[in-house]
């Protein structure tokens, strides 16, 4: 459980990539190829891009434990959590909500409610419902360590984070089928919160260094393949199942990276660590770099390729990254 944390930052680097490979896909940026099947497989592979999210949510359980347990102050906790997401935000995506401003794409009201992180929840704008979702799991994770945790008791632990999750399960499949316009309004977010749960329980292992059979990571990632390949024959991979399946799949993708990374290269773990590193940075600035590309103008006066658009998203998100990582170094320093 502990190599988990030992590769956190790689397995952030990996799921970033692959999240905004799916974006990518998602806006039409690959061709189509006909009559390659090794194409059409990367192209499946790639339209599951969205389970890098789920491995952000465990992953991010994993290491909320970390930090509130060496320090359990409330407020301390919420500022530095409010601050890591904070000053990304400022720095990349209010730069797109002052154009829309100006542009009067949106409203004065508009563009409170973003700059709050609350225009997901008012009318499901999904520009940045990520970081929505995090900011509201950021300030209740107090409270879920302590109904988890109060009694240091492994057993207890665990059967508090069951129940908690089935009734989040439960409330979740309530909703999908009795209030169906409700439930595509919180999709993204809603039945993901288990995957959060997962890595809050986990991480309590990590933190402990606990040493877990080798079944235990195995029969994940086969209870994800078998699940996703019933759900695909049966015509039943959408909806509530496909997000749950994808719950599944985030931690058995943790899990199964753990594994190959312990394999590959150093340089390799190196270049994911540094993707890692800043993966929230990434997240936030190429959805605006993407979003700019599909503007009229950016389809008039560039035109570029559809490896163009791929290779500008990549590397200006990384470079407008680590500058975003290198201005809050400076204030914070400041400070």
């Amino acid at each position: 459980m502990e190599a988990l944390s030992e590769y956190r930052s790689e397995i952030y680097g990996i799921s970033i990539f692959w999240v905004m490979l799916f974006h990518m896909k998602e806006s039409h940026y690959f061709p189509t190829i006909k009559g390659s099947s090794l194409y059409h497989a990367w192209m499946g592979f790639v339209g599951m891009g969205n389970m890098g999210v789920d491995i952000f949510l465990f992953l991010s359980g994993i290491c909320l434990y970390f930090s509130f347990t060496k320090n359990p102050d409330f407020y301390a906790f919420i500022k530095k959590r409010i601050a890591r997401i904070a000053y990304p935000v400022c720095f990349t995506s209010m730069l797109l909500w002052l154009q829309y401003l100006i542009m009067h794409r949106i409203s004065i009201w508009g563009f409170v409610n973003r700059v709050f992180l609350l225009q997901y929840w008012i009318d499901s704008d999904r520009q940045v419902w990520y970081v929505s979702l995090l900011l509201i799991l950021y300030f209740v994770y107090p409270y879920i360590y302590r109904f988890f945790f109060e009694k240091n008791n492994t057993i207890s632990s665990v059967c508090r984070t069951t129940g908690l999750i089935l009734i989040i399960v439960i409330i979740t499949v309530g909703i999908y089928f009795e209030y169906p316009r409700l439930y595509q309004a919180i999709d993204l977010a809603l039945p993901r919160v288990p995957a959060f749960l997962t890595g809050c329980i986990c991480g309590k292992f990590v933190y402990e260094k606990r040493h877990i059979p080798f079944m235990i990571p195995l029969v994940t990632i086969v209870l994800f393949v078998v699940s996703y390949v019933a759900a695909n024959k049966m015509h039943m991979y959408h909806g509530l199942l496909q997000r749950y399946i994808y719950w599944c799949g985030g931690v058995a993708a943790a899990f199964f990276l753990v594994i190959v990374l312990s394999y590959t290269p150093k340089c390799f773990r190196s270049i994911c660590c540094k993707w890692g590193a800043i993966s929230l940075e990434i997240y936030l600035a190429h959805i605006v770099i993407r979003r700019e590309l599909g503007t009229q103008f950016a389809k008039t006066y560039l035109g570029l390729p559809w490896w163009g658009n791929v290779l500008i998203i990549f590397v200006g998100a990384y470079i407008w990254a680590k500058f975003v990582a290198w201005c809050v170094t400076k204030v914070q320093a400041v400070k």
